[in-house]
């Protein structure tokens, strides 16, 4: 008996250890550092001799094959180098990459040379001429001197004549530093949150979403430890405006990042300056140049923010070597992954994976319609089979950091992928469920108590920002159009079920066609116009029973229909970009404000906001002039409205309690202006702000004010483009 007592004793002491490690989130991790650290991944610490020519980034990364073999490089403008300093070596750790050129720089020079410093010591020096042997990659190998510490480590090129385009470029690869594994504690506060995006990833071509084939089984067993939303949209059908949301928690009508050379508003603020104003280390690898581009604005809050036109394993490698360098600090990242996007062309074995099951017997001499859509489908596939084994290799490498369990991982995609399920092809066009539904699960880091489930609730790209906020305790701007996920994920856990209340909203404005949408209780309601021929269409579509949209139920459900009618109509006209905007504010409670608005053609869509609620409005019309009412939900009340389309100009008449508001407490736009006289006369350009105001309504004065207002967000020109740029977004298909 006293055997099994002592038995059941060191059994309950076990589970209270275990308990206490689980519960202690970074209790006892060890880091198995120096494997290897891919050197292109520490921008921050990259010089680079001389400086760029032509305008262009100094420091590039992508990817160049040479005899069949593709490889990640940094292109040297020869005469140039490459410099690292600060980067860990241990003793017995080798320096390798590999050199080569394209064939216009072989025409143009008969030799290049390589040498390599470090700390000051030459320790290689070759050099490579045109010929038989030129057209692939050269490997080198260089043992570093054996001392301890940070290194200095620099690649120089020479060539004559110099290099006078990216084209004639020595082209540096996979620069690799390999030294024997050493074992290190980590300190109890480093960890971090990874924000994994994959372009043009549907929701269910994923293993764990209902994909029939094996497409992602390390993403599958990353899902299993996850918060799993089972009903994730992206807000748009393309990169730029789903990308804007996730990083300002806005939606597109918000954000105003609409248009192929639209820039996020400066004013908005965004979660990388969130997380770096909380402390957290912060870098971006991104692929896709819609973000990367710096006039758009997306590297706002990033330390490291490196543009990386290479495949998953790639930008993978590089922010793993970042990551690595900052394993003793609290890091936040976000990897910006480009494969499934069209061309689909999976590398090596990935690209026969699938399509040896639409053509067992090989390509015959015809290829149908569906035969065709099958065989993109399946390489299409192909790549998230490619991408998912690189991700399976970065998560391994990150379990023998220590950093598993310490991260947080959010992963998801900015749209989907059409097969012709509704007559199109590829993304951007509609709103349909193929484009926009998308998967999304949070893997909580130990010790936040994130247990694995599904989640019905409906979720958005909008609501990362919110809820990371939420988990680790950043500054989240009020007035967001997302939502603190987790109080859905209690909701749920306590038994009471998804919040019917919800809606999600969506838009597209590309390729000459507009799709807006709304999705609520289970019914979606589309409303598109084809520009080509001015042809309008209204869909609505029971989700639960019909998720491929193949049954347009307008007829049989017309009070629905109205309802979602009503509910974007109330929506687009309170955020759309052509809306002005009247936010007052009292000195107390209980303030009725009013007036009126005289502009040829009358307005339309006046509607009252209060928080998130319309606010009831009286009105009058008499000709052009529309009067109107309005009571403050505390001290604040707005007002929205459109103009006519030929209108340009309107006057303005603004009250509170029945008394002309003072012009000098009048604000016009989003600054300090002042109004000179009431009635206003004003025209657009008059009181345009470039980034939504959160908090529009005029500073707290002893005297009821008034700010008015309209969104009108930046956008470059196409001159503004370089000719590289604009051959690039040419080739996308977003500039015409």
């Amino acid at each position: 008996m006293r055997g099994r007592l002592v038995v059941f004793a060191l059994a309950i002491l076990a589970c209270v250890a275990l308990g206490l490690w689980w519960l202690g989130p970074w209790r006892g991790s060890t880091a198995v550092v120096g494997e290897e650290v891919h050197l292109l991944g520490l921008a921050d610490r990259v010089s680079i001799d001389p400086r760029p020519i032509y305008g262009k980034p100094a420091f590039r990364v992508h990817s160049v094959v040479l005899g069949g073999e593709e490889r990640v490089v940094t292109p040297l403008l020869a005469p140039a180098s490459i410099a690292w300093s600060g980067v860990e070596a241990g003793v017995g750790s080798v320096l390798s990459f590999g050199v080569g050129s394209l064939e216009e720089g072989w025409r143009r020079r008969a030799e290049f040379a390589i040498e390599v410093e470090v700390d000051g010591e030459r320790v290689l020096e070759r050099s490579f001429r045109g010929g038989d042997d030129s057209a692939g990659w050269h490997d080198l190998e260089a043992p570093l001197p054996p001392r301890e510490g940070p290194r200095a480590i620099r690649i120089a090129a020479r060539a004559e004549p110099p290099a006078t385009s990216l084209l004639e470029a020595v082209l540096v690869a996979d620069p690799v530093i390999r030294g024997p594994r050493r074992e290190e504690a980590l300190p109890d506060e480093s960890g971090g949150v990874l924000v994994l995006l994959v372009d043009t990833l549907r929701a269910d071509r994923l293993g764990f979403a209902g994909c029939p084939r094996p497409t992602s089984p390390a993403i599958d067993r990353l899902a299993g430890s996850a918060l799993r939303f089972r009903q994730a949209y992206a807000p748009s059908s393309w990169t730029k405006p789903s990308v804007a949301t996730l990083f300002t928690g806005l939606l597109p009508d918000r954000h105003g990042v609409t248009t192929s050379l639209s820039a996020l508003p400066a004013g908005a603020p965004t979660l990388a300056e969130a997380a770096a104003a909380a402390g957290f280390e912060t870098a971006a690898f991104v692929n896709n140049p819609l973000v990367t581009k710096p006039a758009f604005g997306f590297g706002r809050g990033f330390e490291t923010f490196l543009a990386v036109d290479a495949r998953a394993r790639g930008v993978l490698d590089l922010a793993l070597a970042w990551i690595e360098s900052r394993r003793r600090e609290r890091f936040f990242v976000y990897v910006h992954l480009f494969d499934p996007h069209e061309p689909y062309d999976p590398p090596g074995s990935y690209r026969e994976r699938f399509t040896k099951e639409v053509v067992p017997g090989g390509l015959p001499e015809v290829i149908s319609p569906e035969l065709d859509r099958e065989l993109r489908m399946a390489l299409y596939d192909g790549e998230i089979a490619s991408l998912d084994a690189a991700v399976g290799a970065f998560l391994g490498r990150l379990g023998r950091l220590g950093l598993a369990e310490r991260t947080t991982i959010v992963f998801t995609s900015d749209h989907g992928e059409e097969f012709r399920e509704h007559g199109g092809e590829r993304h951007g066009h509609s709103v349909y469920e193929e484009l926009v539904r998308v998967p999304l699960f949070v893997r909580g880091a130990r010790g936040l108590g994130l247990r694995p489930r599904e989640v019905e609730s409906l979720a958005g790209l909008e609501d990362l920002f919110p809820t990371l906020g939420r988990l680790f305790e950043l500054a989240v701007p009020e007035g967001l159009d997302g939502a603190d996920l987790l109080r859905f994920v209690r909701r749920e856990e306590r038994g009471d079920g998804p919040d019917a209340r919800r809606a999600r909203f969506l838009e597209t404005d590309l390729f000459q066609r507009r799709a807006v949408g709304v999705l609520r209780e289970g019914w979606k309601l589309i409303d598109s116009v084809r520009f080509e021929d001015g042809s309008r269409t209204e869909e609505l579509y029971h989700l639960p029973t019909d998720p491929g949209e193949k049954s347009n139920r307008m007829d049989e459900e017309e009070e629905r229909a109205r309802d979602l009618a009503r509910l974007l109509a109330a929506r687009r006209a309170v955020h759309g970009r052509d809306v002005w905007r009247l936010s007052f504010r009292a000195p107390a409670p209980g303030a009725v404000f009013g007036g009126w608005i005289e502009a040829p053609g009358g307005i339309h869509d006046l509607r009252g906001e209060a928080g998130v609620d319309w606010a009831p409005i009286e009105t009058t019309v008499e000709g052009a002039r529309t009067g109107f009412r309005i009571e403050a939900v505390g001290t604040t009340a707005s007002l929205a409205f459109r103009l006519g389309e030929d209108a340009e100009r309107l006057r303005i008449h603004l009250e509170s309690d029945h008394t002309p508001l003072s012009p000098a407490d009048v604000f016009l736009g989003g600054g300090e202006r002042r109004a000179r006289s009431l009635p206003l006369d004003l025209e657009s350009r008059d009181v345009g702000v470039s980034a939504y105001l959160l908090d529009p309504a005029p500073p707290a004065f002893e005297r009821p004010a008034c700010r008015v207002w309209r969104f009108d967000p930046p956008a470059l020109r196409i001159e503004d483009l370089s000719p590289e740029d604009l051959a690039l977004f040419r080739a996308l298909g977003y500039v015409k």
